[in-house]
């Protein structure tokens, strides 16, 4: 695209540039250096600049690449208007910002290969991991074969993983269900390769680790609003990551091409335990963009107020997922998945980086897939698993 047509374009998105956010004036102008962005929200501004990890159409329109999810007649998660999502309920936001970022409405089924590392306090390699998951939902009309009617009426999502390395971890696996009944907790069964049997995990595992890594179950597959947990939102903010936060430095897994939120204006969701819960925070703070409706960034705190644990996120879009297999056609792209995610522990002083390899929709799969069967095949690759 020549000079001339970029800024063509630019003058043609400028109009659909929301007047206000969250109650305050809000705009995008070209900055005064090539490539950025000044981003100005009521009495707050930041500079946009494009990084190498980004993926080319976010690094070429910056913020106004948001605008793709602001459009009229989107479906969901974009389905409420651009001026009413500062005012959704919080007990909305972590399905619409973080469940749903990989549960495309449009699509029968979702999938991907995910890799993470995990470093010791003084940064170097504990531990490489690999898993393979696979999701759908009969929320839109799309992979029904995969419920039962009585599923249809009652379930929201299902979702499964399997880990693939290391050899200790190989074979272990996992099917949630979650429930349209919010006061329902989801089920979740782990596969045990050694017995080859399932066994009923409880409510609680929400809280603890996640196998082989730092995420907990309540980042993975418990990850829309659980009855056990209080939310609200407590405010907004113009979001601005420093460029040197880890997994936004160049050489934070800098072969995975995704997108960041800096730009949008977030709500800060405050999530804390019921009274009487026990939980693994007393507090978490989560930052969920108004216009790309994606989690940025959560922070968790103890007692204390002593921060925890921060967790930055960046998905991927449409144009670096597939269709149908791993090497199938891009997809859509204002579809979204959930990219890569760094997580550091203040507590123990460890960290993880994890990120899709690769990941698409629309595979095909049977209407059998979430069974106790597909996990005890023990697959090594997407197209294993897949078929």
């Amino acid at each position: 695209m020549s000079g001339a047509d970029f800024t063509a374009l630019l003058t043609k998105l400028q109009p659909l540039v929301p007047k206000e956010l969250a109650g305050k004036p809000y705009s995008i102008q070209p900055g005064e250096e090539p490539g950025t962005y000044l981003v100005k929200w009521g009495s707050d501004s930041m500079v946009w600049k494009p990084q190498p990890w980004m993926e080319a159409n976010y690094a070429k329109l910056g913020p106004y690449y948001y605008l793709q999810w602001t459009r009229k007649g989107l479906p969901y998660r974009w389905d409420v208007p651009i001026e009413d999502r500062a005012k959704m309920p919080a007990r909305e936001f972590p399905a619409r910002t973080i469940a749903y970022v990989y549960y495309m409405s449009g699509a029968k089924n979702g999938w991907d290969q995910w890799d993470q590392k995990i470093y010791l306090p003084d940064g170097s390699l504990r531990s490489e991991t690999k898993f393979l998951e696979f999701y759908a939902s009969p929320l839109f009309g799309k992979g029904m074969e995969y419920f039962t009617p009585s599923e249809i009426a009652d379930v929201t999502r299902l979702y499964m993983w399997e880990a693939v390395e290391p050899e200790e971890l190989r074979g272990q696996g996992g099917i949630t269900t979650e429930y349209k009944d919010e006061n329902r907790v989801p089920e979740d069964l782990l596969y045990l390769p050694t017995v080859r049997k399932t066994r009923r995990l409880a409510g609680a595992v929400a809280q603890q680790y996640f196998p082989g890594g730092l995420f907990r179950y309540e980042d993975v597959t418990f990850n829309t609003a659980l009855a056990q947990l209080d939310y609200k939102i407590i405010g907004f903010k113009l979001f601005d990551p420093p460029a040197d936060l880890r997994g936004y430095r160049p050489n934070d897994y800098p072969d995975v091409k995704r997108i960041g939120d800096a730009g949008d204006v977030v709500a800060i969701l405050e999530t804390t335990p019921k009274p009487g819960v026990s939980w693994w925070y007393a507090k978490r703070i989560t930052y969920c963009g108004l216009m790309a409706l994606i989690q940025g960034q959560d922070q968790a705190f103890d007692a204390n107020g002593t921060r925890i644990r921060q967790s930055d996120d960046m998905p991927k879009t449409g144009s670096v997922l597939h269709m149908g297999s791993p090497d199938g056609p891009p997809a859509p792209d204002w579809w979204t998945s959930w990219g890569a995610e760094s997580i550091q522990e203040f507590s123990t002083g460890f960290a993880q980086d994890s990120w899709e390899t690769v990941g698409g929709f629309n595979a095909p799969a049977s209407g059998s897939m979430f069974s106790e069967d597909t996990l005890a095949r023990q697959p090594m690759t997407l197209n294993e698993w897949m078929q």
